[in-house]
Parts: C-alpha cells; structure tokens; sequence
C-alpha cells in the first residue's frame, strides 16, 4: 500500500495570472529548501498578504484553487481559462511543496500552463523533486506537453500494457474544448491515477509523491473565498465526515454542509457531527467568552423526506441567553464557519486553511490574536489576505508580503527591517513617502481631488 505523507505548500509563483505579469509568495523556510537545506529553525506556518484593493492579493487564492482542481483531478471550469492576464495567451501556476513520510523528506516542484487559442487546453504539466539530505539531485516524475502527450521516461516505468492506453487518454481529456469537455489532469485523471498507483514498474517513492499530492488536495486543503461570506445562504458549518481513503472531491471546505437554518441529517451524519460541535465549543469560549454553540433537537423542520434522521436548529448560547444561530451577526457566524477548518489546520500537520480577507467582519483585537497563534503554536498552515494592520504589529515580519503596483515583481517582503521595528509602522511610512524607485506599494490618493470630487453641488 502507498504510503500517504504530510505535504506542505512552500511557494507559489504566477505568470500572466489576472493583474500579475510575475509574482511569488513562499513560507520563510523555502529558500533553503530549494538548496536542499532543512532547517526547522526556519520553519512558519502563516502567511498574511496586504495590499489596496485590486492589486492581486485574490490572485492567490484563485492560484490555489486552480491548483486543488488539478491535484484532486477534478475538471477545470471555464473560470481558470479566464484568469489569463489581458493581452497574452496563457498562464502558469508553479508551486512547490515539502512532503515529508517519516524520515524522508522530499522538496517537489509541481508546474502547470494554461493555453488560450483556437481552444482552452492545458499545454504543459510537470512534476519533479528531489530527496532532501542527499545529493539534492532534482530528478523528473511527469510530465506532459501538448501535443506530444506523456514524456517516454513516465511511460517506460509504466506496465506495457498500460502505457499506450494511459497516453491516449491523458492525451485526449486534457487538451479538449471547453464547449466540449473541460481539460482535466492528465497526471492527476482518476482514470490514470489509479493506472499509476498499481503498477508494478513505478517506484513506490513516486507513487507516495503522486498519491499524497492528490490526497492532499482532496482532504488536507480548505479554502474560503470572500464570496462565501458575502452570501448569507452560504453561512455554516463544513466539516469532512468521508474517510481520507474513500474517493470522490469533497468540496472545498469540507463534504457536510450545516447552514444556519432548521435542518435535517441522517442519524449517522448527525453523530458525527455532535462530536464537530463539541470540538468547537472546546475552543470557541476562548474566541468569544461565554459563548457556546446548542443543538435544538425539538425543532422540526416541517419537511417531509425519505431521509430517516434528525431534525434539529443551531442556538447561540450566550452566558445563558439562547437564540437561534441564524440570528447573530455577521461577525459571528463568520468565525463560526471557518473554526472548524482552523482547528483542522492548527492541530494537525499537512493541512492548509485559505482564507480571502480573513478580517472582514472581525474585531481587530481578535484578529492579532488569532494570528499570533497559528504563528507561533500551530502544527498546520494558514494563509490569508488581509486589510486590517493589527496582524502587523503580531507576528514575525518574516511571515508578510505586500502587493506592488509593478506587475513583474507583484509581491515583495520588506527588507532590513529589524525586529524591533514596528511592522505596521514601517509599512505606512513606505506607503506614503515610497519604498524603491522601482516599487510603489501603494497608488496613493490625492486627497484634495477626493475632497472637492465628494464636495458636488447638488444640481437645482
């Protein structure tokens, strides 16, 4: 059986990905990784993204779930053709990531581009790695160009029976029309993975690569778009209730969805999740004092299904005063959706929380404090963007980038910067009096114009 290993996203680089011409963000620890140095001394598990308003920070996320999509082996949507920068023709998504399953540890670089012509395809797809430790030999598993399909060396380590059959489907499903079919991994196709993983000629260290990429995406990564808290419908509670072995793409956030509202689950989905419930009220007083989540299991929904289980309403609880979950704030029930993806990320190695604005709707006290954990304390991954400076002034200036407005440099970290310096301050005085010749951070305002642009008559 494969061995499943703890994977880690260390850098992420875009080419001509929406506004970006060419930009990389990475956790502290990835340049020595890149040379075959493993240093836990390095190590961060958070990465915060500032900037204003359009200036790419989104364009990370959008990154990340392009990538979910293809590690999971789940079609492509006609949104990631879009994201092909106005005035070229495609785009790349290169990220790398530490696998580490047991002892072995193992730096992988996985490449992906996007082509937009007479037809949407994938043009070219790469994995290849290198055994930390060692000689630091970057060697290549896969990889695919159109329309030349799989490379030779992947086929020879194939079954021969297998190779000719997997490059033609590989070939077929991830270069077609999206009026057709939408292109899908040729690596990562559920049609081949499983070709991959039970041959008998490919070794098992690729195999654990392939399979824990997949498993990573599939069970391991959380994302949170900001769209998902603009629509109130969307507010709950996700959680994953499959087995990490069973198959099928478990939605993003989680495969049980709770909304806010009077519901229904089956008695063995209910079950499960009780124990969610418990776990976050374990850790929510501590977010919000006195603050409790309740299970009104006398309510009934009113609607008849086939479904023989439990009808039942969340209550907020407190300090005693109970009403319904539905009715809170905004504020609220955004910190309620996302606690069950931060504990999964704060407690446990190999997964990783996504979050696109992260302080809308919360207390900025709150925030630094929130930040300052997963910092300094926690086992998984979180990254977020974020407008609200107090993160700033909470966590190491290691753990920051800011947007640009030069499109081929598009985020930064700040340099020469001490670790007494206000991190926050720092990054107001570079708004405002410039930070290189050849890097603005910020498209300044001019005050004046907006003053007497809001200062209209109003016609007679």
């Amino acid at each position: 059986m494969t061995k499943i290993g703890n994977i880690r996203l260390e850098s992420l680089k875009l080419e001509n990905f929406k506004n970006i011409a060419n930009g990389e963000i990475y956790f502290n620890e990835n340049k020595k990784l890149e040379r075959g140095i493993y240093d836990e001394d390095e190590f961060s598990n958070l990465l915060c993204i500032y900037g204003q308003n359009g200036s790419g920070k989104t364009a990370c996320l959008n990154a990340i779930r392009l990538l979910q999509n293809l590690l999971s082996g789940s079609p492509l949507l006609p949104e990631h053709f879009e994201y092909i920068r106005y005035g070229t023709d495609h785009l790349s998504v290169e990220a790398s990531f530490l696998m580490e399953n047991g002892e072995t540890k193992h730096y992988i670089e996985y490449k992906v581009v996007l082509k937009r012509d007479t037809v949407f395809r994938i043009e070219r797809e790469s994995i290849s790695y290198s055994k930390l430790e060692s000689n630091n030999r970057k060697a290549t598993l896969f990889s695919y160009e159109y329309p030349n399909a799989i490379s030779k060396g992947f086929l020879d380590k194939l079954d021969k029976k297998m190779a000719q059959p997997y490059s033609y489907i590989a070939s077929m499903e991830t270069s077609t029309r999206v009026s057709n079919c939408i292109p899908i991994s040729s690596i990562f196709n559920p049609k081949l993975l499983g070709l991959s993983l039970n041959s008998q000629d490919l070794p098992n260290e690729e195999k654990s690569i392939i399979s824990s990429l997949n498993h990573f995406a599939l069970y391991r990564l959380a994302i949170y778009s900001i769209n998902y808290f603009e629509n109130n419908e969307s507010l709950g509670i996700r959680i994953r209730i499959k087995n990490e072995g069973s198959t099928g793409l478990n939605a993003t956030c989680g495969d049980l969805f709770v909304p806010f509202k009077p519901f229904r689950l089956n008695k063995k989905d209910y079950a499960s999740f009780r124990e969610v419930i418990s776990r976050i009220n374990k850790v929510i007083p501590s977010i919000i004092p006195g603050y409790q989540i309740k299970i009104n299991e006398s309510y009934s929904t009113g609607i008849q299904t086939a479904i023989d289980g439990v009808d039942f309403v969340l209550m907020s609880d407190r300090n005693g005063v109970v009403v319904p979950l539905a009715y809170e704030s905004n504020g609220i029930k955004k910190i309620i959706s996302l606690i069950s993806g931060m504990i999964e990320a704060y407690s446990n190695e190999g997964h990783l929380l996504v979050v696109d604005e992260l302080d809308s709707g919360i207390f900025e006290y709150l925030l630094g404090e929130i930040a300052y954990a997963f910092d300094n304390f926690s086992r998984g991954q979180l990254i977020f963007t974020c407008h609200n400076m107090r993160v700033l002034e909470k966590i190491s200036y290691k753990n920051s980038f800011f947007t640009t407005l030069n499109p081929n440099k598009a985020f930064i970290k700040l340099t020469n910067v001490k670790e007494s310096n206000n991190l926050r301050d720092l990054y107001y005085k570079y708004i405002a009096n410039g930070y290189k010749d050849d890097i603005q951070l910020y498209d300044m305002v001019d005050t004046s114009s907006l003053i007497n642009a809001l200062n209209m008559e109003v016609e007679e």
